[in-house]
């Protein structure tokens, strides 16, 4: 429904006779499939060794599929009717999870309802990106696990139950990596469910078999990387996250390493971020100023600015912005031994200016760092009208083009966002109060979900927030459902008085 709605009114429009819509990370997918087809090697940019590994295969392999018997544009479309079809199929599925929760049939049709008509996720069924197949995928498998806790039945029953779970798993995992430590998860409330019902020796072979598929994609994934690279890459490199050792490469990592240190968003390709700003994306407001809770003996808002001018030139002479790949290119403007060693000289200056701002920071704000920053990332993360993302028009827009259809629609899903979060923070208190093992675990899948990019990762793109959701919407109907329950029981309760 809203992917022809979006289809039809988006500001994204699609290409004649396309179904799709790319942004700036769907090369960073294709590409890699295109030369591999071409040259037998996964990667996307043959001049830049790092793009080998930037990516986990995951998605890549279903465009390839639809790639090996038809041409880029009939398989992009393809992979897209793939994704909203499945995406469909899912939310049946995330009701049911609430139904082997709660036991209560009216919270299926409560999940099927809140999680069906939100745009949140589903608005990604049309694009080329990761984030409609891994959040399905998920569901798929943590709706194995949650039948599983609530019903095992025999020890056929359970190992079907993980083969599915493991499968969904290991494809959602190597489409987003952020999913992988449910294994973890998943193996600590099945060896509960199953201990008083199995012996050891079959628990250990059920866990053995349930991680067996992640288990062998994942090392024939680790020893390609060490092959190509000489270093154990689990899953992908990001430039932003993994430092190399090369102050050259490690530019990058250092800036965003102080943005993060200081407790503000590192997505430059979002409006009014501290890195928008440092980085001049183009996303930062003339009006912008960063944040005061940032500063330290070392630096102030003068000296701030002359380091972004620095980072500027030194950007602006060295490498090339690029906001799908990498800030930094390997096409570099120079070719000479000189240029190679004025490079690295000035990415020491740079690196070295970084590193000391997040040491007197670290060393005269501890609290902040430790503790109040991660609560400032998860504002910004979770604190919003929760359609940014959304390819429509500004308010301001469609009230000047009196477009009373998609002002409705944006206020609806922004109250329907809101909805989700907060019912869904209420029922993680209730799935815990309820203390069975399907109801905690969903619990801990929310609380996992909202925390692991904030807390952890400290990358806090508003898209990310869909690995949460859909298990919100569920937490969120069955505090509704709960809600109206204990209602109906007071009512009860009051006229037999």
């Amino acid at each position: 429904m809203f992917y022809l709605y979006f289809f039809s009114t988006g500001v994204e429009k699609h290409s004649p006779g396309s179904l799709y819509i790319e942004t700036f990370a769907t090369k960073s997918y294709v590409l890699p499939i295109e030369n591999f087809l071409k040259s037998g090697s996964y990667i996307e940019d043959v001049n830049e060794p790092v793009s080998q590994y930037i990516r986990t295969p995951g998605y890549g392999i279903f465009y390839l599929a639809f790639r090996l018997f038809s041409n880029e544009h009939t398989a992009k479309n393809l992979l897209i009717i793939l994704q909203i079809l499945l995406s469909g199929i899912s939310v049946y599925y995330l009701a049911m999870t609430g139904y082997y929760i709660y036991k209560f049939s009216g919270v299926f049709y409560c999940i099927f309802g809140i999680y069906a008509v939100s745009a949140f996720v589903s608005m990604y069924d049309g694009f080329l990106i990761s984030e409609s197949l891994a959040i399905s995928f998920l569901i798929f498998s943590l709706y194995s696990i949650i039948k599983l806790l609530y019903l095992p039945g025999s020890y056929r029953d359970v190992l079907i139950k993980l083969f599915w779970a493991g499968l969904f798993l290991m494809l959602s995992t190597f489409i987003r990596p952020t999913a992988a430590p449910l294994f973890l998860l998943i193996i600590l409330f099945v060896v509960v469910r199953l201990k008083t019902l199995m012996t050891k020796q079959k628990i250990i072979a059920a866990m053995i078999f349930f991680v067996s598929i992640f288990g062998i994609i994942e090392t024939s994934w680790l020893v390609r990387n060490y092959l190509v690279s000489g270093r154990l890459i689990p899953f992908q490199y990001n430039s932003w996250i993994h430092r190399t050792g090369d102050p050259v490469k490690d530019v990058e990592y250092h800036a965003y390493h102080w943005i993060h240190t200081v407790g503000d968003n590192s997505i430059f390709y979002e409006y009014n971020t501290l890195a928008a700003w440092f980085f001049d994306s183009g996303f930062a407001e003339k009006s912008y100023t960063p944040p005061p809770h940032i500063y330290t003996s070392a630096y102030n808002i003068d000296s701030l600015q002359m380091a972004k001018k620095k980072f500027l030139a030194y950007r602006n002479r060295f490498g090339v912005f690029s906001s799908d790949l990498s800030m930094f290119k390997s096409t570099r403007r120079h070719t000479n031994s000189a240029d190679l060693t004025n490079e690295k000289s000035e990415a020491i200056k740079l690196n070295q200016i970084f590193t000391r701002y997040i040491d007197t920071y670290r060393h005269e704000k501890p609290f902040d760092f430790y503790i109040l920053n991660n609560f400032r990332l998860l504002k910004i993360f979770l604190v919003h009208s929760g359609t940014g993302q959304l390819p429509m028009p500004s308010l301001a827009e469609m009230k000047q083009n009196k477009d009373f259809v998609s002002i409705f629609v944006k206020l609806s899903q922004s109250f329907l966002y809101w909805f989700i979060l907060l019912a869904g923070i209420g029922g993680v208190i209730v799935c815990i109060l309820k203390r069975n093992l399907q109801s905690i675990f969903l619990a801990l899948v929310v609380i996992y979900g909202i925390s692991i990019f904030p807390f952890f990762v400290k990358i806090i793109e508003i898209r990310f927030i869909c690995f949460a959701y859909p298990f919100l919407a569920a937490s969120a109907g069955i505090c509704l459902t709960y809600v109206v329950k204990r209602k109906q029981m007071n009512l009860i309760y009051s006229k037999n008085q």
